[in-house]
Protein backbone atom coordinates (compact mmCIF):
# COMPACT_ATOMS: atom_id res chain seq x y z
CA UNK A 1 0.00 0.00 0.00
CA UNK A 2 1.41 3.75 -1.06
CA UNK A 3 2.11 6.15 1.92
CA UNK A 4 2.87 9.40 1.53
CA UNK A 5 3.01 12.49 3.94
CA UNK A 6 1.76 16.12 3.48
CA UNK A 7 -0.03 19.06 5.56
CA UNK A 8 -3.52 17.60 4.77
CA UNK A 9 -5.67 20.22 3.15
CA UNK A 10 -9.47 20.35 1.46
CA UNK A 11 -7.94 19.56 -1.72
CA UNK A 12 -5.57 16.45 -0.41
CA UNK A 13 -9.12 15.62 0.92
CA UNK A 14 -10.85 15.86 -2.62
CA UNK A 15 -8.06 13.72 -4.24
CA UNK A 16 -7.95 10.87 -1.71
CA UNK A 17 -12.01 10.78 -2.22
CA UNK A 18 -10.87 10.27 -5.95
CA UNK A 19 -8.83 7.56 -5.47
CA UNK A 20 -9.39 3.66 -6.32
CA UNK A 21 -6.36 1.65 -4.70
CA UNK A 22 -5.09 1.63 -1.30
CA UNK A 23 -3.30 4.61 0.01
CA UNK A 24 -3.08 6.48 2.97
CA UNK A 25 -1.77 10.09 3.38
CA UNK A 26 0.08 11.06 6.92
CA UNK A 27 -0.08 14.79 8.16
CA UNK A 28 2.55 16.55 8.73
CA UNK A 29 1.15 18.72 11.62
CA UNK A 30 -0.73 16.26 13.81
CA UNK A 31 1.56 12.91 13.86
CA UNK A 32 -0.53 9.58 13.41
CA UNK A 33 -2.98 11.21 12.08
CA UNK A 34 -3.94 10.09 8.77
CA UNK A 35 -6.20 9.24 6.09
CA UNK A 36 -6.41 5.96 4.75
CA UNK A 37 -8.25 4.79 1.41
CA UNK A 38 -9.81 1.49 0.65
CA UNK A 39 -11.36 0.08 -2.29
CA UNK A 40 -15.14 1.54 -1.11
CA UNK A 41 -14.09 3.77 1.65
CA UNK A 42 -11.74 6.75 2.68
CA UNK A 43 -11.85 7.28 6.32
CA UNK A 44 -9.95 9.42 8.93
CA UNK A 45 -7.69 7.88 11.61
CA UNK A 46 -5.31 7.97 14.14
CA UNK A 47 -2.12 5.78 14.74
CA UNK A 48 -0.90 5.40 18.20
CA UNK A 49 0.40 3.21 20.76
CA UNK A 50 -1.93 2.46 23.89
CA UNK A 51 -0.84 -0.22 26.56
CA UNK A 52 2.84 -0.49 24.84
CA UNK A 53 1.37 -1.58 21.78
CA UNK A 54 0.66 0.08 18.34
CA UNK A 55 -2.51 0.48 16.88
CA UNK A 56 -4.79 2.63 14.42
CA UNK A 57 -8.07 4.14 15.90
CA UNK A 58 -10.94 5.25 12.85
CA UNK A 59 -12.01 8.68 13.48
CA UNK A 60 -14.72 9.08 10.84
CA UNK A 61 -16.00 8.48 7.09
CA UNK A 62 -13.91 11.15 5.08
CA UNK A 63 -16.83 11.97 3.48
CA UNK A 64 -18.72 12.77 6.22
CA UNK A 65 -16.16 15.01 8.09
CA UNK A 66 -14.93 17.27 5.29
CA UNK A 67 -13.70 19.99 7.71
CA UNK A 68 -10.20 19.19 8.54
CA UNK A 69 -8.99 21.62 10.96
CA UNK A 70 -12.22 20.39 12.73
CA UNK A 71 -11.06 16.55 12.47
CA UNK A 72 -7.15 17.65 13.15
CA UNK A 73 -8.41 19.47 16.40
CA UNK A 74 -10.25 16.03 17.93
CA UNK A 75 -6.56 14.42 16.80
CA UNK A 76 -4.79 16.55 18.92
CA UNK A 77 -7.27 15.88 21.86
CA UNK A 78 -7.28 12.20 20.89
CA UNK A 79 -3.61 12.46 21.88
CA UNK A 80 -3.70 13.78 24.84
CA UNK A 81 -5.93 11.11 26.02
CA UNK A 82 -3.64 8.63 24.77
CA UNK A 83 -0.97 10.26 26.19
CA UNK A 84 -2.98 10.02 29.98
CA UNK A 85 -3.61 6.06 28.55
CA UNK A 86 -7.17 6.60 27.97
CA UNK A 87 -8.45 5.37 24.88
CA UNK A 88 -9.85 7.33 22.61
CA UNK A 89 -12.42 5.57 20.40
CA UNK A 90 -15.34 7.25 22.82
CA UNK A 91 -14.42 10.41 21.66
CA UNK A 92 -14.37 9.27 17.87
CA UNK A 93 -17.71 7.51 18.40
CA UNK A 94 -19.13 10.81 19.88
CA UNK A 95 -17.59 12.27 17.04
CA UNK A 96 -19.55 10.40 14.36
CA UNK A 97 -22.78 10.25 16.24
CA UNK A 98 -22.94 14.25 16.65
CA UNK A 99 -25.66 16.17 14.43
CA UNK A 100 -22.75 19.17 14.24
CA UNK A 101 -19.50 17.34 13.82
CA UNK A 102 -17.61 20.59 13.89
CA UNK A 103 -18.85 21.51 17.36
CA UNK A 104 -16.11 20.12 19.03
CA UNK A 105 -17.39 21.15 22.45
CA UNK A 106 -20.58 19.17 22.06
CA UNK A 107 -18.66 16.77 20.81
CA UNK A 108 -16.99 16.44 24.60
CA UNK A 109 -19.84 17.66 26.04
CA UNK A 110 -21.63 14.42 25.38
CA UNK A 111 -18.20 12.22 25.64
CA UNK A 112 -17.90 13.50 29.20
CA UNK A 113 -21.55 12.93 30.02
CA UNK A 114 -21.35 9.00 28.62
CA UNK A 115 -18.30 8.49 30.81
CA UNK A 116 -20.27 10.12 33.34
CA UNK A 117 -22.85 7.64 33.17
CA UNK A 118 -20.73 4.68 32.82
CA UNK A 119 -19.39 6.02 36.18
CA UNK A 120 -22.47 5.73 37.83
CA UNK A 121 -23.60 2.50 36.35
CA UNK A 122 -20.70 0.78 37.68
CA UNK A 123 -20.86 2.21 41.25
CA UNK A 124 -24.70 1.49 41.04
CA UNK A 125 -26.27 4.95 41.54
CA UNK A 126 -29.73 5.33 41.73
CA UNK A 127 -31.93 5.62 38.66
CA UNK A 128 -35.56 7.66 38.63
CA UNK A 129 -36.72 4.39 39.68
CA UNK A 130 -35.00 3.40 42.70
CA UNK A 131 -35.34 7.14 44.21
CA UNK A 132 -39.11 6.83 43.88
CA UNK A 133 -39.11 3.26 45.01
CA UNK A 134 -36.65 4.01 48.29
CA UNK A 135 -38.39 7.70 49.12
CA UNK A 136 -41.89 5.50 49.29
CA UNK A 137 -40.44 3.02 51.38
CA UNK A 138 -38.73 5.57 53.70
CA UNK A 139 -41.93 7.19 53.91
CA UNK A 140 -43.96 4.15 54.38
CA UNK A 141 -41.64 3.23 57.32
CA UNK A 142 -41.47 7.28 59.08
CA UNK A 143 -44.81 9.10 57.93
CA UNK A 144 -48.14 9.19 58.34
CA UNK A 145 -49.95 6.47 56.11
CA UNK A 146 -52.26 8.76 54.55
CA UNK A 147 -48.70 10.92 53.82
CA UNK A 148 -47.21 7.71 51.90
CA UNK A 149 -50.82 7.29 49.99
CA UNK A 150 -50.66 11.04 48.71
CA UNK A 151 -46.71 10.65 47.60
CA UNK A 152 -47.54 7.38 46.20
CA UNK A 153 -50.35 8.10 44.20
CA UNK A 154 -48.45 11.82 42.77
CA UNK A 155 -45.00 10.11 42.37
CA UNK A 156 -46.78 7.26 40.06
CA UNK A 157 -48.80 9.51 37.54
CA UNK A 158 -47.74 8.35 33.95
CA UNK A 159 -46.68 11.87 33.68
CA UNK A 160 -43.04 10.82 34.93
CA UNK A 161 -42.92 8.46 31.74
CA UNK A 162 -40.09 10.84 30.80
CA UNK A 163 -37.62 9.95 33.67
CA UNK A 164 -38.15 6.38 33.09
CA UNK A 165 -34.45 4.98 32.92
CA UNK A 166 -32.23 8.05 34.11
CA UNK A 167 -30.00 8.86 36.40
CA UNK A 168 -31.27 10.20 39.30
CA UNK A 169 -28.70 12.63 39.05
CA UNK A 170 -29.23 13.30 35.14
CA UNK A 171 -32.78 14.57 35.77
CA UNK A 172 -32.95 17.92 35.03
CA UNK A 173 -34.93 21.03 35.99
CA UNK A 174 -36.34 21.15 32.53
CA UNK A 175 -37.62 17.60 32.95
CA UNK A 176 -39.74 18.15 35.66
CA UNK A 177 -41.21 21.47 33.87
CA UNK A 178 -42.26 19.34 31.35
CA UNK A 179 -43.45 16.91 33.47
CA UNK A 180 -45.25 19.70 35.22
CA UNK A 181 -46.51 21.42 31.81
CA UNK A 182 -48.17 18.32 30.86
CA UNK A 183 -50.58 17.89 34.19
CA UNK A 184 -51.77 21.72 33.99
CA UNK A 185 -52.46 21.20 30.07
CA UNK A 186 -54.49 18.62 30.83
CA UNK A 187 -56.64 20.69 33.46
CA UNK A 188 -54.45 19.41 36.82
CA UNK A 189 -53.08 22.30 38.04
CA UNK A 190 -53.13 21.44 41.75
CA UNK A 191 -51.71 18.17 41.60
CA UNK A 192 -49.12 19.41 39.64
CA UNK A 193 -48.43 21.74 42.31
CA UNK A 194 -48.38 18.74 44.58
CA UNK A 195 -46.01 16.91 41.78
CA UNK A 196 -43.20 19.23 41.67
CA UNK A 197 -43.51 19.74 45.91
CA UNK A 198 -43.39 15.85 46.34
CA UNK A 199 -39.91 15.18 43.77
CA UNK A 200 -38.67 17.86 45.02
CA UNK A 201 -39.03 16.52 48.90
CA UNK A 202 -37.65 12.81 47.30
CA UNK A 203 -34.97 14.78 46.06
CA UNK A 204 -33.51 16.27 49.23
CA UNK A 205 -34.09 12.86 50.99
CA UNK A 206 -31.74 11.34 48.40
CA UNK A 207 -28.88 13.64 48.63
CA UNK A 208 -28.66 12.59 51.90
CA UNK A 209 -28.79 8.46 51.20
CA UNK A 210 -25.07 7.19 50.50
CA UNK A 211 -25.00 5.54 47.50
CA UNK A 212 -27.44 7.55 45.79
CA UNK A 213 -25.11 9.02 43.31
CA UNK A 214 -26.72 12.74 44.34
CA UNK A 215 -25.02 15.45 46.27
CA UNK A 216 -27.08 18.68 45.49
CA UNK A 217 -30.88 18.00 44.49
CA UNK A 218 -30.88 19.36 40.40
CA UNK A 219 -33.93 20.78 40.64
CA UNK A 220 -34.08 22.45 44.00
CA UNK A 221 -34.88 25.80 41.84
CA UNK A 222 -38.15 24.54 40.04
CA UNK A 223 -41.11 26.71 40.37
CA UNK A 224 -44.12 24.75 42.23
CA UNK A 225 -46.35 26.20 39.26
CA UNK A 226 -46.21 28.49 37.13
CA UNK A 227 -49.29 31.21 36.95
CA UNK A 228 -51.86 29.46 34.82
CA UNK A 229 -54.96 31.22 35.96
CA UNK A 230 -56.31 33.02 33.02
CA UNK A 231 -57.15 36.69 32.83
CA UNK A 232 -59.77 36.91 30.20
CA UNK A 233 -63.05 37.11 31.33
CA UNK A 234 -64.58 34.44 28.44
CA UNK A 235 -62.50 31.51 30.08
CA UNK A 236 -63.61 32.13 33.44
CA UNK A 237 -66.85 29.72 34.49
CA UNK A 238 -70.22 31.08 35.98
CA UNK A 239 -69.09 31.16 39.41
CA UNK A 240 -65.89 33.45 39.01
CA UNK A 241 -63.40 30.71 38.91
CA UNK A 242 -60.84 29.29 35.96
CA UNK A 243 -61.69 26.22 34.34
CA UNK A 244 -58.78 23.85 36.14
CA UNK A 245 -58.09 26.04 39.15
CA UNK A 246 -57.72 24.97 42.46
CA UNK A 247 -60.49 25.21 44.65
CA UNK A 248 -61.15 28.15 46.81
CA UNK A 249 -61.72 27.90 50.22
CA UNK A 250 -65.01 28.27 51.46
CA UNK A 251 -66.97 29.32 54.41
CA UNK A 252 -70.23 27.15 54.97
CA UNK A 253 -72.65 29.79 56.29
CA UNK A 254 -74.54 29.21 59.44
CA UNK A 255 -77.50 28.71 57.22
CA UNK A 256 -75.67 26.31 55.19
CA UNK A 257 -75.05 24.41 58.58
CA UNK A 258 -78.24 24.36 59.88
CA UNK A 259 -79.85 23.01 56.74
CA UNK A 260 -76.83 20.10 56.64
CA UNK A 261 -77.39 19.07 60.29
CA UNK A 262 -81.01 18.07 58.25
CA UNK A 263 -79.63 16.80 55.11
CA UNK A 264 -77.34 14.78 56.31
CA UNK A 265 -80.03 12.27 57.64
CA UNK A 266 -80.88 11.80 53.98
CA UNK A 267 -77.31 10.68 52.49
CA UNK A 268 -78.45 6.83 51.75
CA UNK A 269 -75.67 5.12 52.87
CA UNK A 270 -75.60 4.94 56.92
CA UNK A 271 -71.95 4.79 57.61
CA UNK A 272 -71.25 7.19 54.78
CA UNK A 273 -73.59 9.37 56.98
CA UNK A 274 -72.15 8.97 60.53
CA UNK A 275 -68.73 9.41 59.11
CA UNK A 276 -70.03 12.75 57.47
CA UNK A 277 -71.55 13.50 61.17
CA UNK A 278 -68.48 12.46 63.27
CA UNK A 279 -66.39 15.18 60.62
CA UNK A 280 -68.73 18.12 61.35
CA UNK A 281 -69.04 17.18 65.30
CA UNK A 282 -65.76 16.75 65.87
CA UNK A 283 -64.38 18.74 62.90
CA UNK A 284 -61.68 16.63 62.12
CA UNK A 285 -60.14 15.66 58.76
CA UNK A 286 -61.91 13.26 57.05
CA UNK A 287 -58.88 10.95 57.03
CA UNK A 288 -58.85 10.97 60.46
CA UNK A 289 -62.06 10.09 60.67
CA UNK A 290 -62.68 7.19 58.63
CA UNK A 291 -59.33 5.58 60.09
CA UNK A 292 -60.28 5.84 63.55
CA UNK A 293 -60.60 2.12 65.25
CA UNK A 294 -63.59 1.25 67.18
CA UNK A 295 -60.88 0.85 70.42
CA UNK A 296 -59.44 4.60 69.70
CA UNK A 297 -63.15 5.43 71.71
CA UNK A 298 -63.45 5.00 75.94
CA UNK A 299 -66.00 5.49 77.48
CA UNK A 300 -64.98 7.68 80.59
CA UNK A 301 -67.26 9.19 83.69
CA UNK A 302 -67.32 12.73 81.90
CA UNK A 303 -68.21 10.93 78.52
CA UNK A 304 -66.89 9.46 75.70
CA UNK A 305 -63.24 10.37 74.51
CA UNK A 306 -61.65 9.71 71.43
CA UNK A 307 -57.90 9.00 71.20
CA UNK A 308 -56.21 9.59 68.09
CA UNK A 309 -53.19 7.54 67.65
CA UNK A 310 -50.28 9.52 66.66
CA UNK A 311 -49.19 8.71 63.36
CA UNK A 312 -53.00 9.38 61.97
CA UNK A 313 -52.30 13.11 63.26
CA UNK A 314 -49.98 15.39 61.01
CA UNK A 315 -48.55 16.50 64.39
CA UNK A 316 -47.16 12.96 65.28
CA UNK A 317 -48.64 13.19 68.54
CA UNK A 318 -51.84 11.02 69.92
CA UNK A 319 -54.79 13.56 70.44
CA UNK A 320 -57.69 13.11 72.97
CA UNK A 321 -61.27 14.36 71.56
CA UNK A 322 -63.77 14.21 73.84
CA UNK A 323 -67.01 13.87 72.54
CA UNK A 324 -70.67 15.54 73.61
CA UNK A 325 -73.32 13.31 73.12
CA UNK A 326 -74.61 13.86 69.89
CA UNK A 327 -71.07 13.24 68.83
CA UNK A 328 -70.94 9.95 71.32
CA UNK A 329 -74.25 8.58 70.06
CA UNK A 330 -72.91 9.18 66.36
CA UNK A 331 -69.78 6.42 67.45
CA UNK A 332 -72.55 4.11 68.90
CA UNK A 333 -74.71 3.87 65.96
CA UNK A 334 -71.48 3.42 64.17
CA UNK A 335 -69.94 0.55 66.25
CA UNK A 336 -73.07 -1.32 66.25
CA UNK A 337 -73.52 -1.33 62.21
CA UNK A 338 -69.91 -1.57 61.81
CA UNK A 339 -68.95 -5.56 60.74
CA UNK A 340 -67.87 -7.47 63.55
CA UNK A 341 -65.23 -9.00 62.10
CA UNK A 342 -63.12 -5.45 61.75
CA UNK A 343 -61.34 -3.20 63.76
CA UNK A 344 -62.60 -0.22 61.80
CA UNK A 345 -64.99 1.81 62.99
CA UNK A 346 -65.60 2.76 59.51
CA UNK A 347 -64.73 -0.37 57.50
CA UNK A 348 -64.12 -0.14 53.77
CA UNK A 349 -67.47 -0.49 51.87
CA UNK A 350 -66.80 -2.15 48.00
CA UNK A 351 -63.85 -3.99 46.46
CA UNK A 352 -62.98 -1.13 43.56
CA UNK A 353 -60.96 -4.34 41.75
CA UNK A 354 -61.06 -8.22 42.46
CA UNK A 355 -58.45 -9.17 45.02
CA UNK A 356 -58.20 -5.63 47.04
CA UNK A 357 -58.32 -6.49 50.90
CA UNK A 358 -61.40 -5.30 52.69
CA UNK A 359 -59.69 -5.25 56.13
CA UNK A 360 -59.45 -1.80 55.59
CA UNK A 361 -61.03 1.99 56.09
CA UNK A 362 -63.45 3.70 54.42
CA UNK A 363 -62.25 5.76 51.38
CA UNK A 364 -62.29 9.71 52.59
CA UNK A 365 -63.42 10.25 49.06
CA UNK A 366 -66.53 8.56 50.00
CA UNK A 367 -67.12 11.37 52.29
CA UNK A 368 -66.26 14.61 49.45
CA UNK A 369 -68.60 12.60 46.87
CA UNK A 370 -71.40 12.43 49.67
CA UNK A 371 -71.38 15.99 50.47
CA UNK A 372 -70.93 16.88 46.64
CA UNK A 373 -74.52 15.04 46.48
CA UNK A 374 -76.11 17.27 48.79
CA UNK A 375 -74.96 20.40 46.74
CA UNK A 376 -76.57 19.15 43.84
CA UNK A 377 -79.06 21.29 41.94
CA UNK A 378 -82.52 21.10 43.25
CA UNK A 379 -81.32 20.32 46.82
CA UNK A 380 -81.49 22.63 49.76
CA UNK A 381 -78.21 23.27 50.21
CA UNK A 382 -77.25 23.74 46.45
CA UNK A 383 -74.53 26.28 45.57
CA UNK A 384 -72.01 27.42 42.53
CA UNK A 385 -69.45 27.19 45.00
CA UNK A 386 -69.83 23.79 47.20
CA UNK A 387 -68.16 23.15 50.42
CA UNK A 388 -66.08 20.32 51.23
CA UNK A 389 -65.69 18.01 54.28
CA UNK A 390 -61.89 19.97 55.13
CA UNK A 391 -64.51 23.19 55.45
CA UNK A 392 -65.88 21.80 58.16
CA UNK A 393 -62.32 22.70 59.75
CA UNK A 394 -62.40 26.72 58.68
CA UNK A 395 -66.72 26.90 60.43
CA UNK A 396 -65.60 25.29 63.38
CA UNK A 397 -62.58 28.13 63.70
CA UNK A 398 -64.29 30.58 62.75
CA UNK A 399 -67.41 30.53 64.55
CA UNK A 400 -65.89 29.41 67.64
CA UNK A 401 -64.73 32.94 67.94
CA UNK A 402 -66.90 35.08 66.02
CA UNK A 403 -70.12 33.18 67.35
CA UNK A 404 -68.94 31.60 70.39
CA UNK A 405 -66.71 34.27 72.54
CA UNK A 406 -63.46 31.23 72.45
CA UNK A 407 -60.19 31.88 71.14
CA UNK A 408 -57.41 31.29 68.69
CA UNK A 409 -55.75 29.05 71.36
CA UNK A 410 -59.54 27.04 71.87
CA UNK A 411 -59.59 26.77 68.40
CA UNK A 412 -56.22 24.61 68.38
CA UNK A 413 -56.40 22.24 70.55
CA UNK A 414 -59.49 20.85 68.97
CA UNK A 415 -57.73 21.03 65.71
CA UNK A 416 -53.99 19.62 66.49
CA UNK A 417 -52.34 22.90 65.40
CA UNK A 418 -48.86 21.58 67.41
CA UNK A 419 -50.96 21.17 70.70
CA UNK A 420 -48.63 21.53 73.71
CA UNK A 421 -45.30 20.90 72.14
CA UNK A 422 -42.73 23.79 71.75
CA UNK A 423 -43.80 27.60 71.68
CA UNK A 424 -47.28 27.20 71.01
CA UNK A 425 -49.36 29.56 72.33
CA UNK A 426 -51.72 26.89 74.15
CA UNK A 427 -49.27 25.50 76.35
CA UNK A 428 -48.52 28.80 77.65
CA UNK A 429 -52.19 29.20 78.93
CA UNK A 430 -52.92 25.63 80.11
CA UNK A 431 -51.53 23.07 82.10
CA UNK A 432 -52.12 19.41 80.98
CA UNK A 433 -54.37 18.38 83.49
CA UNK A 434 -56.73 21.58 81.93
CA UNK A 435 -56.71 20.97 78.68
CA UNK A 436 -59.02 17.95 78.91
CA UNK A 437 -61.44 19.87 80.64
CA UNK A 438 -61.25 23.02 78.62
CA UNK A 439 -61.69 21.05 75.25
CA UNK A 440 -64.77 19.59 77.16
CA UNK A 441 -66.49 22.71 77.34
CA UNK A 442 -65.15 24.20 73.89
CA UNK A 443 -66.62 20.75 71.70
CA UNK A 444 -69.72 21.50 74.14
CA UNK A 445 -70.24 24.84 73.14
CA UNK A 446 -69.20 23.72 69.22
CA UNK A 447 -71.86 20.89 69.12
CA UNK A 448 -74.30 23.06 71.07
CA UNK A 449 -74.03 25.72 68.16
CA UNK A 450 -74.67 23.11 65.52
CA UNK A 451 -78.19 21.85 66.79
CA UNK A 452 -79.42 25.12 67.34
CA UNK A 453 -78.54 26.20 63.95
CA UNK A 454 -80.34 23.16 62.86
CA UNK A 455 -83.44 23.82 65.08
CA UNK A 456 -83.18 27.86 63.28
CA UNK A 457 -82.89 26.18 59.72
CA UNK A 458 -85.39 23.90 58.36
CA UNK A 459 -85.47 22.82 55.07
CA UNK A 460 -88.61 23.14 53.34
CA UNK A 461 -91.14 20.69 52.97
CA UNK A 462 -91.06 18.56 50.32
Amino acid sequence: MARERTAITGTTLNRALRMTRPHEIGDERVPGLCLRVRSRSVTWALRCRLNGKQTIRTIADARLAKDVEAVRTLALRARAMVASGRDPSPLFEEFRLSNTPADLEAVEARLAERVKREERERSGAWRWEDLRDRFLEDTLRNKRRDTYRSYKSVLNLPDWAPLRGKFAAEVSPEDVRRVRQSMIERGAPAQAKAAVRTVKAAFNWACEQPGSGLSTNPIRDVKTTPRTRSQRPEDFTADGTAPGAQRQKRLPSERELGLLMHELDTVPNAAVRLALKLALFTAQRRLTVVQAFKSNFEEEPEGMVWNVDPWFMKGGRRHRIPLPAPAAEVVRQATVISRPDTRWLFPKLRHRHQGDPMDTHMSEKVLTDALRDLQKPGRPLHSPRPFAPHDFRRAFRTYLGRRLGLSNDDAKLILDHREGVGQDVTEEHYSLDEVLPRKRKIMAAWVGFLVRLGEEHRPPAR
